[in-house]
């Protein structure tokens, strides 16, 4: 049987009058549809809900039910219901899907805007993932490609750091930094190598574990591309490509995860990567094996669609008002948070 999933819309109320309780179960497969759900809220914030269920029953009989969204698309799992939700773009039809992702991809074209990326969205890797029927799109994982990818290409722009990172070679006819006297046993002596020497030492340069970290995120994205629609596949090799040529000092190296912080504020954007980067392998790792048919699993996730259209509007202002200063974003003044303060800088003569 086809996986049942409630599908709405963003930012809108659904109302259903007069729905009896077996109707519900044979569109829905509720398995108790007279428990009204908790509501959903972003990032456990009671102000911001994703999700909320409103219903009156009498004697078997849904008097009332009204579904309501915010701005927020994203799937969740209605524990009471037994069934997930998806919501998406308000202006999503047959004819017509919102290209969030290209929204996002010119907002990040902003390198401000990567100070502003907190609170854009939430992904819950522990609890179930959800199964979504193939004919629903579910895009987490290109939005998250595409932020790691622009984070990156701003990282390439000012250039990869540099730091100090130790490394081990048998140099020949010389001796730096500490010799390794078990590999140097091991590898030459046992083997009456006697002109080479196993040494450690410190080199200054690109070959550094954040760096690392960052190719080989960019090497599972590649690889992972086929998966992506044509057009978005497009777009994301030619990021891959830019990003990877910056990498060539670079070796090759496989993480898990990376859970070192930047303190450097010159290059704190790499931080937004090495977060990006690690919800992107937690989610390809994992869907690689949970694909079903033509059913694929996805964590429950919600994006702020309201805080994607602010960056975007940001972009777009910094585009007009290019002087430093000029646009200021969520800039709290006397008691307010407004979205955009613009202070125009008059021309004189």
């Amino acid at each position: 049987m086809e996986n049942k999933i409630l599908v709405l819309k963003e930012h809108n109320h659904f109302y259903y009058r007069g729905c009896c309780q077996e109707y519900l179960k044979e569109v829905y497969d509720w398995k108790d549809d007279l428990v009204t759900p908790k509501s959903f809220h972003f990032r456990n914030n009671e102000n911001a809900v994703c999700f909320k269920v409103s219903a009156e029953v009498k004697e078997n009989q849904i008097n009332f039910l009204q579904f309501e969204t915010s701005y927020y698309i994203g799937l969740q799992y209605i524990d009471e219901w037994d069934i997930p939700v998806l919501v998406e773009p308000k202006m999503n039809n047959n004819s017509h899907q919102l290209n969030f992702i290209k929204i996002l991809t010119e907002a990040l074209k902003e390198p401000e805007n990567f100070n502003h990326l907190d609170g854009l969205m939430e992904v819950d890797f522990n609890s179930e993932w959800i199964e979504v029927p193939s004919k629903h799109r579910v895009e987490l994982t290109p939005f998250l490609i595409i932020q790691f990818l622009m984070a990156v290409r701003q990282i390439v722009r000012k250039g990869l750091k540099k730091s100090y990172y130790q490394k081990t070679e048998n140099l020949r006819s010389r001796v730096k930094g500490k010799i390794l006297v078990g590999q140097q046993l091991k590898q030459n002596i046992f083997k009456h190598r006697l002109t080479h020497t196993v040494c450690s030492f410190q080199e200054f340069g690109f070959d550094t574990e954040e760096n690392q970290f960052l190719k080989y995120v960019l090497q599972v994205i590649y690889s992972y591309a086929g998966n992506l629609e044509p057009i978005l596949k497009a777009q994301v090799l030619e990021l891959i490509h830019y990003n990877f040529a910056a990498f060539q000092q670079v070796k090759d190296q496989k993480f898990i995860s990376y859970d070192k912080v930047e303190s450097n504020p010159f290059y704190k954007v790499y931080n937004n990567a090495f977060g990006l980067g690690n919800q992107i392998l937690k989610l390809i790792s994992h869907s690689y094996g949970s694909i079903n048919g033509d059913n694929k699993k996805h964590p429950p996730h919600w994006i702020d669609m309201s805080k994607l259209f602010e960056l975007y509007v940001f972009k777009k202002l910094r585009e007009r008002f290019t002087a430093d200063g000029e646009v200021e974003y969520h800039v709290k003044k006397h008691y307010q948070e407004l979205d955009f303060i613009i202070n125009e800088k008059k021309k004189m003569g």
